[in-house]
């Protein structure tokens, strides 16, 4: 059984969701790459993962989305990685939430029905949630990151539906002998620290958890 089968309040899933997208590197999308790379998309995504909580959880879908399309400007020093800095434009209108490759990526079974997933993704967008429209992008902007030998904390300013919080993402990479860059990493977000009230039917026994998991990856291939 579905939580929209069980009630679940599409609108706040929509916001829910979207909580996951402007601190990565992502994939399947347009993107300027970094001076003198380019980014190998079979090999870059970013994935929000909604968990479930409560008596009854098993009564619910965890859910999964992926971000479609995204712009991505940085001045990279693949030499000295922490005097780079990058900016990161998200088109609202580009989640895409429970595709078979999301729920993939997440390691999660079957999802809701195709009709459960059609009204998810339409309030999902529409004016009662992250509100397209008039909140057309989501922005992630570094302003600072520390290296050690194989992981950055990367510091910067995460805008969203009128709201910015600054946030700090690990972030760890490797550095191949082809001379590629792969990133990857996964870190938690509160609902509440972006005035989302996390999701509950059947008076708490079905809980959308509060945190959200944003798990990501990216491979930076030398321009030829």
């Amino acid at each position: 059984m579905s939580l929209a089968a069980a009630g679940f309040n599409h609108n706040r899933l929509g916001a829910v969701v979207f909580g996951l997208a402007a601190c990565c590197l992502i994939g399947h999308g347009t993107m300027r790459a970094a001076t003198g790379y380019n980014v190998n998309y079979a090999k870059s995504y970013l994935l929000v993962i909604a968990d479930k909580q409560g008596l009854f959880s098993f009564a619910g879908h965890t859910h999964a989305a992926l971000a479609t399309k995204w712009s991505f400007e940085s001045s990279l020093d693949a030499s000295n990685l922490k005097d780079s800095a990058v900016t990161i434009t998200i088109p609202v209108a580009s989640l895409v939430i429970d595709t078979a490759e999301a729920r993939r990526l997440a390691g999660l079974g079957s999802g809701p029905s195709p009709g459960d997933v059609r009204k998810i993704q339409d309030t999902m967008l529409g004016p009662e949630v992250l509100d397209a429209r008039n909140y057309p992008t989501i922005v992630f902007t570094s302003s600072s990151a520390a290296a050690s030998a194989s992981e950055l904390q990367v510091t910067g300013r995460f805008q969203m539906h009128g709201q910015t919080r600054e946030i700090t993402v690990p972030v760890r990479y490797t550095r191949n002998a082809d001379g590629s860059l792969y990133f990857s990493g996964e870190f938690e977000l509160k609902q509440t620290d972006f005035r989302i009230k996390p999701v509950s039917v059947g008076m708490g026994t079905v809980n959308v958890k509060n945190e959200l998991r944003i798990r990501f990856a990216v491979t930076l291939l030398p321009a030829p």
